[in-house]
């Protein structure tokens, strides 16, 4: 059960930063930008990409992180 808690902290607090992030992008220039999301999502694919064709956790973790910081 603790660990059930755990991940859903987890969860919640990624879904929090986002709408954070939506929110003060919407108050600086009254627009709704879903780039960021969008970025966000490049990296997870690119991570899950690598994971699934043999890298390990770590490495594609951090070369999502890159890609989500080249695009």
């Amino acid at each position: 059960m603790l660990e059930g808690a755990i991940a859903g902290l987890t969860a919640g607090g990624a879904y929090a930063v986002l709408g954070l992030c939506l929110t003060l992008m919407y108050r600086l220039g009254r627009v709704v930008n879903l780039a960021q999301a969008a970025i966000g999502v490049i990296g997870v694919y690119t991570m899950s990409v690598l994971v699934d064709g043999g890298v390990p956790y770590a490495v594609a973790v951090l070369i999502g992180l890159a890609g989500s910081a080249l695009a």
